[in-house]
């Protein structure tokens, strides 16, 4: 009687270990019947094992779409500088077709480096290998320093980029990856911006944070794509065009930088009519400085910056946007 009473209570338990063992990464779907143990530690124990399979399939969901993201984003360069070595060699070319030849491919070869180096700091990122070198910095001076650098591509687009900062208080950061987190943000709004548009920078400190908002003037980012903005290779719309130039990789690399740092950065209303995206930084060391009044380069100071860095609500009117 207690070999069968002891086989009916482990009945369960084989059950259990003869689904599991079936179980590989082609179908990570399944599931343990729902009715299989009754509400005991059994049952509890597959409830967890199947919470674990959800999360497994997640994350194996995930490294698939990445595998294919990655191999198309490599893969589109390459076979552009593929056709365009097969068309240049079909004939004798002047120097001016050699010379745009060589242009298109040294194009293509950037973008296939910008891939790889962007893939690169996030794998480093996931593996926590991350670290930033902290020292002390000036944000403000930074965050001028790097839209300053950006002027002329605003000019050549015919868009004006206008910094307002408060300064004072220093930030224990590292300068080279903030500077990379601010050239991503700022090619982002750049090319998103149209002719006769505006990006506007706003850099402030309280309570210890920094909050740096970038805003443009573009069309918004639609409603459907703002839950993955951050993901990889996230563009905002299906088809993931390149035609705006972006590898869908820059805001992932914001998110990696910023948390690295013990900041965040969202999507965030603002004062333009596009996208702002708000980036808080923590101070670390020392209290937070009492807000002078901003220093502005450009014309004006732009409107409603305080506002942009409030509680997060609904993003502004759709667009397509590649990150």
């Amino acid at each position: 009687l207690a070999w069968r009473l002891a086989g009916r209570a482990l009945a369960p338990v084989r059950e259990m270990s003869t689904i599991a063992r079936a179980i590989t990464e082609q179908d990570l779907h399944r599931r343990l019947p729902e009715e299989l143990p009754a509400n005991d530690e059994i049952g509890q124990l597959a409830r967890t094992f199947n919470t674990m399979l959800l999360r497994l399939e997640s994350a194996f969901d995930s490294l698939q779409r990445f595998t294919a993201d990655a191999a198309h984003e490599l893969r589109a360069p390459l076979s552009i500088m593929r056709t365009q070595l097969e068309v240049t060699m079909r004939r004798r070319r002047t120097e001016a077709e050699y010379v745009h030849s060589n242009a298109t491919l040294l194009r293509e070869v950037e973008q296939l480096t910008r891939v790889a180096d962007h893939l690169l700091l996030l794998a480093r990122a996931d593996s926590g290998a991350l670290l930033p070198k902290l020292e002390p910095l000036d944000l403000p001076d930074l965050v001028e320093e790097v839209a300053d650098r950006w002027q002329a591509s605003a000019a050549a687009k015919g868009a004006a980029l206008k910094c307002s900062v408060v300064h004072g208080g220093r930030l224990m950061g590292d300068p080279d990856l903030l500077k990379r987190l601010l050239d991503n943000l700022l090619d982002n709004a750049l090319r998103h911006t149209p002719s006769g548009g505006e990006v506007g920078v706003v850099a402030i400190c309280a309570d210890g944070v920094w909050t740096v908002s970038v805003s443009d003037s573009g069309p918004g980012v639609p409603v459907d794509a703002q839950p993955y903005l951050f993901e990889r290779f996230s563009r905002g719309d299906p088809a993931r065009s390149r035609s705006t130039g972006g590898a869908g990789l820059g805001l992932s690399i914001c998110a990696a930088i910023a948390r690295a740092h013990g900041g965040s950065i969202e999507l965030a209303p603002g004062p333009l009519s596009g996208a702002t995206f708000i980036l808080r930084l923590p101070i670390h060391h020392g209290a937070a400085p009492n807000p002078s009044p901003p220093k502005e380069t450009g014309s004006r100071p732009m409107a409603g910056a305080q506002a942009s860095t409030g509680e997060v609500m609904a993003a502004s009117p759709s667009r397509d946007r590649d990150h």
